[in-house]
């Protein structure tokens, strides 16, 4: 709720899928959010080698070109596809 409140969101923005300034930011913190996360655990010599490091490497590159839609001049195909595509939204 707090991450919420930074971004001024409610759960009836998100619920009724509505598309503000404020969602779109939070959106775009939460993506950088997780691409950082999922670089960090890249470099994890457990989580970066073998089969483990090949899924990871599959995960960050699917994730980046998803999220890379819901930038501004992006390939989505209409404002809420990577929204839709993550089932934020229906």
């Amino acid at each position: 709720m707090e991450t919420l409140a930074l971004f001024s969101v409610s759960v009836e923005d998100l619920v009724a899928g509505r598309e503000t300034p404020g969602v779109r930011e939070l959106v775009e913190d939460q993506i950088e959010a997780a691409r950082v996360s999922l670089r960090a655990a890249r470099e994890m010599p457990v989580l970066g080698e073998g089969p483990a490091g090949a899924l990871l490497d599959a995960v960050l590159r699917t994730s980046s070109s998803k999220s890379r839609s819901w930038e501004p001049g992006g390939t989505g195909t209409s404002s809420w596809g990577p929204m839709t595509a993550y089932g934020l939204v229906k």
